[in-house]
């Protein structure tokens, strides 16, 4: 058995008073699993991601990040560990060239500059981006602020990548450098993300299906879910 890189125990969070939106009792995630997240509109699925980020507390319970219990006083800590793709790139592009936006979370942890330059230029080769660098943000289509964004994800070296519904949105050519990209991080990374094409699931070591806020079934392969869904009239009983 690996190390564990994500915990939850008897978690519970909800966005206000009327009800519970995530419950899981017991949920682990090993060092360099892929795990990907599947379930209905509502089902819980971003809100796990959030949780796992930390930019959203449980009411109760306790969460677990390689090691370091989550709460405010750590949150410093486990962001520098989890790197979170959003499912809209926009919401996380902050600067108007793509070279300055890549490198803007090194800013925030006092990386000195020649470093940050460093990081930045290794990060967009790996992912084939150099030629964007110059280029503002304003001029990228959808899928090039998705992997500019991805950049600047990666460019910490998180332990942990987590990702929002990673294709949404992106033609079948970014789709498949993204999809190629993940290939190679899985060696390396503990991936957790939400899903809706079975090009995500293939790569999955682990699906999680989602039903009102709770782990509901656990599948070891895409095959295993794939015979659920085609046997299951909804889908997510």
């Amino acid at each position: 058995m690996g190390k564990e890189m994500v915990k939850f125990e008897n978690v519970i969070f909800a966005y206000d008073e009327n009800g519970k939106v995530i419950q899981i009792d017991s949920w682990k995630v090993q060092e360099k699993e892929f795990i990907a997240i599947v379930g209905t509109y509502g089902s819980g699925k971003t809100t796990l991601l959030k949780l796992i980020n930390g930019s959203v507390q449980p009411a109760e319970g306790q969460i677990v990040i390689d090691g370091v219990t989550l709460t405010e006083a750590t949150y410093g800590d486990i962001i520098q560990k989890v790197g979170f793709l959003h499912e809209n790139p926009d919401d996380q592009l902050f600067l108007p060239t793509v070279i300055d936006d890549i490198g803007f979370s090194l800013m925030n942890f006092d990386v000195p500059s020649k470093e940050i330059y460093r990081r930045v230029i290794s990060v967009t080769k790996k992912m084939d981006i150099v030629d964007l660098l110059e280029r503002d943000i304003s001029s990228l289509s959808f899928g090039e602020r998705k992997l500019v964004a991805l950049a600047g994800v990666l460019v910490i070296n998180p332990k942990i990548l987590i990702l929002d519904d990673p294709l949404l949105g992106l033609d079948f050519w970014t789709s498949k450098q993204l999809l190629n990209l993940l290939q190679r991080l899985k060696r390396s990374t503990t991936i957790i993300c939400t899903a809706n094409q079975w090009e995500v699931l293939d790569l999955a070591d682990r699906i999680v299906l989602m039903v009102d806020g709770k782990i509901n079934l656990e599948f070891d392969s895409a095959d295993a879910f794939r015979d659920y869904f085609n046997s299951t009239p909804n889908h997510q009983e």
